[in-house]
């Protein structure tokens, strides 16, 4: 019986030697991170009842060398924040208070067809989807702090940009293109409150983030409402050369876009902004409250929506593909090279660059909110992006083992 004992610990021993090994050495996550130019970075591995891993590295502010925190540093979620806008419909559906199918003209104050295809109509499916014929603007409008929330009205902003210009509309029928759309996302949330007759914004906190436990003072996409502004992790840029600087300074001239020093290569910083847009893109929220939000995903919905409602998010909408993405309504599906497939979404705005995926068999979910950037259309940003996919894989790889349950 002793022998058995024995063999028993060495076996475990040994299995958990072989996972270290498998597992990102830190010290090496902290290079690739370094060598990619992401001055700070919060990643944490969930399963539905726990977080399996949570560390933070590198720094929410390079000039006060303020590190990141993973329960207390608040980043600029970008395009994750769309995942919210999927679940609040959903919700609403499960009301029957909003119909996938119907044409959105049921709900809206404002008609809005396509003005080429005026007969077609659009639905939620469509704008979920990324299939409604929008075209996302490049002129992002884009204001220091919370004054694009001062200058913009959300519903004015969006119904101005599809009734004033037919080139705002792709020249396909509604559902038969995958282009994605920041306005088409925002639409969502233009029915959402009128259908609710609440904010967009006051609903989100009071049907999403309060039954989940988030922390209101550290969520919010207004600035002003967070508690503590200190907790913002700002935003960076890294520029090899003058060139790259103008060219920021040129492109976001209502910025007050900065260098850190004076010699090239070099990180600039970025001002916190806002834009019109808001629900596409401006969720401010810690990486510890994000997980909350990925394990609901993972727990069928619960306590927010039911499993029905998870499996017709996950549901691949088209037979075409957007690049590598095929997409649910707003979560989509990803897949790596050793056939691994995931859920999720990434984001990426300017100083923001973020990862949330959930593996297939709904066992491993993985946050990488980090404050880099890979704005420009250079080797640096596929880089960025290379890199950050294989640090992903690697933690997969490692939390995917048999006795993680």
């Amino acid at each position: 019986m002793l022998l058995l004992f024995q063999l028993f610990y060495i076996v475990v021993y040994l299995l958990s030697f072989v996972r270290n090994l498998q597992c990102p050495n830190e010290e090496i996550l902290n290079e690739k991170l370094s060598n990619i130019h992401i001055p700070g970075a919060a990643i944490v591995v969930v399963n539905q009842s726990s977080i399996l891993y949570e560390k933070s590295f590198g720094y929410e502010s390079i000039g006060s060398s303020k590190l990141i925190r993973i329960n207390e540093s608040i980043f600029t979620l970008a395009s994750l924040s769309k995942t919210f806008l999927s679940i609040g419909v959903m919700q609403l559906v499960e009301l029957n208070q909003l119909d996938l199918d119907e044409d959105i003209n049921m709900y809206l104050n404002e008609t809005i067809v396509h003005p080429l295809f005026p007969s077609s109509k659009i639905t939620l499916r469509h704008l979920l989807s990324h299939r409604a014929s929008i075209q996302s603007n490049n002129e992002l409008h884009l204001r220091e702090n919370d004054r694009a929330f001062e200058e913009f009205h959300l519903a004015d902003y969006c119904f101005d940009y599809l009734k004033s210009n037919e080139s705002n509309w792709l020249k396909s029928r509604p559902g038969s293109e995958t282009v994605y759309s920041n306005e088409g996302t925002a639409l969502i949330a233009i029915i959402i409150e009128l259908v609710s007759n609440m904010s967009f914004e006051n609903y989100i906190r009071k049907k999403i983030l309060k039954p989940l436990n988030i922390n209101l003072n550290r969520t919010s996409y207004r600035l002003s409402q967070i508690r503590n502004s200190n907790d913002l992790v700002e935003q960076y840029a890294y520029v090899h050369n003058s060139t790259e600087f103008l060219l920021w300074k040129q492109t976001f001239a209502q910025l007050n876009i900065s260098q850190l020093n004076g010699n090239y290569p070099t990180w600039i910083h970025i001002p916190l902004f806002s834009f019109p847009v808001y629900p596409a893109g401006l969720l401010r929220m810690t990486g510890s409250d994000l997980a909350k939000f990925i394990q609901m995903f993972m727990n069928d919905g619960w306590p927010l929506i039911r499993k029905q409602s998870i499996d017709e998010i996950k549901e691949i909408q088209s037979n075409e593909s957007l690049s590598d993405v095929e997409f649910g309504l707003i979560w989509n599906w990803r897949s790596y090279d050793d056939g691994t497939r995931f859920i999720g979404h990434r984001g990426t705005n300017f100083g923001s660059t973020h990862l949330m995926m959930i593996d297939q068999s709904n066992r491993i979910g993985t946050l990488i909110l980090t404050n880099g950037d890979m704005s420009l259309p250079n080797e640096l940003s596929k880089t960025i992006y290379t890199t950050l996919t294989h640090i992903h894989q690697a933690i997969f790889n490692c939390f995917s083992h048999e006795n993680i349950k």
